[in-house]
């Protein structure tokens, strides 16, 4: 294993964006010239792809479970799959409902991965529940969604609306009338990612194409979302932070990644920055879908 300098300079983003990770550069190390490997962006690149397929399989395996149970709420499906659910007063009860509220949970590991980032299982458990949670709460509404297109309307166990019997579904209480949103939140968050991971060659600005495109996306999609929802104010709020980490924090999130394969920083930096933006991504799209749904 390569020796490791004592210090390595701070990981400083350049130009337009931050990004999370600048903020545990104190504890990054630079290999040496003569070592390998090191911190590499193909690396990144496709450990992104791992969490996405496990994101995508955790969000379908949810919305399958959904239909199978007839029951709409926080439980995993692996935990159902079990026969274990949150609703039983005891350990494995508890275990349930700390499981499905996962988000949360990574929410309050927030603070201590930043404080000890030596420790780094407290960031990659924090990411877990993140990309986990919020991939599963996608799964839950596309299931409920799916529901309602196939007919069933009738015996569907609502948690969210805040009752645990059988009661009817609404087309409300899903997406499927608000299709022209949905396309657009799903081309709003695939032009995000694909706008972070476009290369900036350094000390030139974005090509102005580039930059005309994200804001007419985003104008079409306040606009769009506006259109189904009305002015409400929290569509609108969640629209505008919605914006910021789609033309801010992702992009800064890849800027730092690029510069940490320049600077080669040590492998173990390239799980941080795919589970970063990653969540950043996925982070968009559940707030699209918030601002879409109402809930």
């Amino acid at each position: 294993m390569a020796k490791r300098t004592k210090r390595q300079p701070k990981v400083k983003l350049e130009g337009f964006g931050c990004g999370v990770l600048q903020y545990v550069d104190d504890d990054m190390r630079v290999v040496p010239d003569d070592a390998s490997p090191a911190y590499a962006m193909g690396g990144v690149y496709w450990r992104i792809g791992v969490l996405a397929v496990l994101s995508i399989a955790d969000m379908l395996a949810q919305a399958w479970w959904v239909n199978a149970s007839l029951s709409i709420g926080f439980d995993p499906w692996w935990l159902g799959v079990l026969g274990i659910n949150a609703g039983t007063f005891d350990f494995t009860g508890f275990m349930a409902g700390v499981c499905a509220v996962l988000p949360a949970v990574g929410i309050l590991l927030l603070l201590p991965a930043f404080i000890w980032p030596r420790k780094h299982a407290l960031f990659h458990i924090m990411m877990l529940c993140f990309w986990e949670g919020i991939s599963r709460m996608l799964g839950t509404g596309l299931g409920r969604t799916i529901l309602y297109m196939r007919g069933v309307r009738d015996g569907v166990i609502d948690y969210f609306a805040g009752s645990g019997v059988p009661g009817q579904l609404k087309e409300s209480d899903t997406v499927a009338g608000m299709w022209p949103a949905v396309v657009a939140g799903v081309v709003f968050a695939l032009v995000a990612f694909v706008f972070a991971l476009i290369p900036r060659d350094k000390g030139r600005r974005l090509a102005k194409p580039m930059v005309g495109g994200g804001l007419v996306t985003s104008i079409g999609l306040i606009g769009i979302v506006m259109v189904e929802r009305g002015w409400m104010p929290v569509s609108l709020v969640l629209l505008l932070v919605v914006t910021f980490m789609a033309w801010t924090v992702l992009p800064g999130e890849v800027g730092i990644a690029r510069q940490c394969a320049g600077k080669r920083v040590e492998t173990r930096w390239m799980w941080y920055s795919a589970e970063l933006i990653w969540v950043e991504t996925l982070f968009v799209f559940l707030a699209i879908m918030v601002a879409i749904s109402g809930i």
